[in-house]
């Protein structure tokens, strides 16, 4: 246990003295080549600013499939769900028709595309679907004759359940409760997956979304590099 201790502290120091090592070189090198390194930090700094719209953007998209999600299973009846359900793929571009009524064991909604026939099941659930639902899917895919199926549930899959899927004879999409929440906010345009989330942002066409973002970059690269220029020249003649 001492020794692990004691192996961990020297990682520590190693990684820390490393860090000073990689800090001096790279300040001796902007000193000497000021225009270059002021370029390469504006450019870094445009990448890091990119990244955190994106990560930001992400993030609302996210919590806004995990509320839909939410909205899935407290809103609706079974019944309802199913119909739902039917009406997303719709919109994605089948034909749908939800079988409770003609009794269809295990198969709630059967779906056309491209002359090619699937099944669905929903299972309006909140806590994670076992390998034991996956498996009495398949076999009602295999009894009505579907190579192809999609489990729809407000909840989520266990790894065992995954497993069983990807076994399974006929393929199997999972579509958990957060990726059928994205999937209804996308049909239904209900929330906005642009990176500047604004009115103004919305009205403006791809081309003059495309000049904005282009000259917001350039700005942020140019102010970065001209400051960062300034900065090492001052301390340059200082040194001097």
């Amino acid at each position: 246990m001492a020794k692990r201790r004691r192996s961990s502290r020297k990682d520590g120091e190693s990684l820390f003295v490393g860090i000073l090592l990689l800090l001096y070189w790279t300040s001796q090198w902007l000193l000497e080549y000021p225009i270059e390194g002021s370029i390469l930090v504006g450019f870094i700094t445009t990448l890091i600013v990119i990244a955190i719209l994106l990560i930001v953007r992400a993030k609302r998209v996210r919590k806004a499939n995990l509320l839909a999600r939410k909205s899935l299973y407290q809103d609706y009846s079974p019944i309802e769900f199913e119909h739902l359900t039917a009406e997303i793929f719709r919109q994605l571009g089948y034909k749908a028709k939800v079988t409770r009524s003609s009794g269809d064991e295990g198969i709630d909604v059967i779906l056309e595309k491209d002359g090619i026939r699937s099944g669905i099941q929903c299972k309006r659930y909140q806590n994670s679907v076992g390998p034991a639902y996956i498996r009495e899917f398949a076999g009602a895919l295999d009894g009505a004759g579907f190579s192809k199926g999609f489990f729809v549930t407000t909840g989520e899959f266990t790894q065992a359940a995954i497993s069983a899927a990807k076994k399974s004879s006929a393929e199997i999409v999972l579509v958990s409760g957060e990726k059928l929440g994205e999937l209804r906010n996308r049909v239904e345009n209900r929330i906005n997956t642009d990176i500047i989330p604004k009115p103004w942002w919305r009205s403006m066409s791809k081309l003059q979304k495309t000049l904005v973002v282009m000259m917001f970059f350039v700005c942020v690269m140019t102010v970065t590099s001209v400051a960062t220029y300034m900065i090492l020249t001052t301390i340059a003649s200082g040194a001097a």
